[in-house]
């Protein structure tokens, strides 16, 4: 949804959030084995959120560790704008922004004007903050730890080296400052928790729309509470089910896919500031002139800035598509004199807190040792010869190798007990492939759809017209586009409106 939380979540790993009365149907979960005796679920107390009268905020109450109900609960902050129209209300929409680590509760008046007034009228649009995020528990870190995070694709072993300390650093601080939820936080328990808020809501079944890493706890709910969604919209799909390296060469392979989408664009229209000259050679020269730590950043060319934060800045501004605000700096920054000797060099700012806890405990992503993390970073810049690397994957498989404890078995989710699923993809996503959507659709098999936008960006809902039509059509009504369906590409936006202007400096979560 291009709106104010779309701004923040979008160049992100995001887009909206969920909901829950039980109708025995057995789903196998700790949730149906008894566990209400120890933890009852009581009804959650709404009232009106202090910023805005129209959305209800609320706390629900669920087990710090689903496997152990008596062992304490956390408190999980929620949202709810219900049904304009209640005589034809149809149920709730549970929604999440993805991530992860965008609140629901703090965008929930962005999040429901990214509806159109329909759905807005028929459904009950409900969130909540999952574990660790938001005014769920947020995880907590030292600001100075944050800061400290060394580059994502070091040349040596020095550097590998220098990930691996700080990873323990991140780790050690950060759980010590965040308490026992920073180990339970992953999606398989945040689908108990979306489970119990359907119950709390008294709803025998929801609808569901999540977007970018919304989609895995999607994925999970619908793998073992399938029987209780009504309708499952999956919108930029992400795909648990990859080893390290497919998810490595997925996510190269789109990114540099979506820095010739750029290119292209740039070519053909005359608005670009880069209009007419060799844009493949000017982004070349500012990369390597990056990596020799002498490209003056032009807001400030006292001080350099480094490859990552450009190529970052490359991969989010495709979230939108943002590309006026992308060649207006690699038009500034080529014309800026070089960076005095010895300027400091300006790197990434920190990743959301919650894509290491979260993340690192659904995949089982670590690796070995300097060598097996070059190799993988050899085959990122083959498939990505301009881009080097995917910014995200190269986060988590930094970041991820070092994560104590148990992960989440290397499986692929089969979502068998959903009656049905729209898959919304885009087939020049710089962040969740399409190739993932298309791995998804299949184990979905004849209870799915996978509706392709054929343009840039990322989070598809409303990326046109057609896009919008389409999902509002299927949950109103269920019904599903027809197989291989497609829609056009249209105009970026900022093409025609300015939006979305980004910067290196500012960091965008995947």
């Amino acid at each position: 949804m291009r709106s104010a939380a779309k701004a923040s979540c979008a160049l992100a790993m995001s887009v909206i959030m969920l909901a829950t009365t039980c109708t025995g149907t057995g789903d196998a979960s700790p949730l149906t084995r008894g566990t209400a005796a120890h933890h009852p679920e009581g009804a959650i107390e709404w009232s009106a959120c202090p910023d805005t009268a129209e959305i209800e905020c609320g706390t629900l109450r669920v087990p710090l560790d689903w496997d152990r109900p008596r062992d304490g609960t956390i408190a999980l902050a929620m949202s709810r704008h219900r049904a304009i129209d209640p005589a034809r209300r149809i149920g709730v929409l549970l929604v999440n922004p993805g991530g992860p680590g965008i609140s629901v509760v703090d965008y929930a008046r962005p999040s429901v004007n990214g509806f159109t007034r329909e759905l807005l009228e028929r459904f009950d649009i409900v969130g909540f903050d999952t574990r660790g995020v938001g005014r769920s528990e947020p995880f907590q870190c030292t600001p100075d730890v944050l800061k400290e995070s060394p580059p994502l694709a070091p040349a040596d072993q020095a550097g590998f080296d220098a990930i691996r300390n700080y990873n323990r650093l991140y780790n050690d601080d950060c759980r010590a400052r965040t308490g026992p939820v920073f180990d339970h936080a992953e999606s398989r328990s945040s689908a108990n928790d979306m489970e119990a808020v359907r119950r709390a809501l008294g709803e025998q079944q929801i609808s569901y729309y999540g977007a970018s890493y919304g989609t895995v706890l999607g994925q999970e709910y619908a793998d073992r509470f399938g029987s209780r969604l009504r309708a499952l919209v999956l919108d930029s799909v992400l795909d648990r089910g990859m080893s390290m390296e497919a998810f490595n060469r997925a996510e190269a392979a789109t990114v540099e896919d979506a820095f010739h989408q750029f290119v292209s664009w740039c070519d053909l229209d005359e608005t670009c500031a880069l209009h007419g000259r060799d844009v493949t050679q000017v982004w070349d020269n500012l990369i390597s002139r990056a990596e020799r730590g002498v490209l003056a950043n032009p807001a400030t060319p006292d001080k350099a800035v480094g490859a990552e934060p450009i190529i970052n800045f490359m991969r989010a501004n495709a979230y939108e598509p943002g590309w006026s605000a992308t060649a207006n700096w690699l038009r500034l920054a080529d014309a800026t004199p070089p960076a005095p000797r010895g300027a400091e060099v300006l790197q990434m700012p920190p990743y959301p807190m919650a894509i290491v806890p979260v993340t690192c405990r659904d995949v089982p992503y670590r690796v070995r040792g300097f060598e097996e993390f070059n190799r993988l970073l050899t085959e990122s810049r083959r498939l990505a010869p301009h881009m080097r690397y995917n910014t995200y994957s190269q986060y988590v498989i930094s970041r991820c190798m070092d994560f104590p404890g148990p992960t989440a078995a290397q499986r692929p989710l089969r979502m068998h007990r959903a009656s049905s699923t729209l898959i919304l993809s885009g087939r020049h996503d710089p962040v969740t492939p399409h190739a993932m959507a298309v791995n998804v659709q299949r184990r979905a098999r004849d209870r799915s759809t996978l509706l392709t936008y054929d343009g840039v960006g990322h989070h598809q809902y409303d990326r046109s017209d057609c896009m919008r039509a389409a999902t509002d059509r299927y949950l109103l009504t269920m019904a599903l586009p027809p197989s291989g369906a497609r829609c056009a590409a249209v105009e970026p936006l900022t093409s025609r409106t300015g939006r979305s202007e980004r910067h290196p400096g500012k960091h965008h979560a995947p």
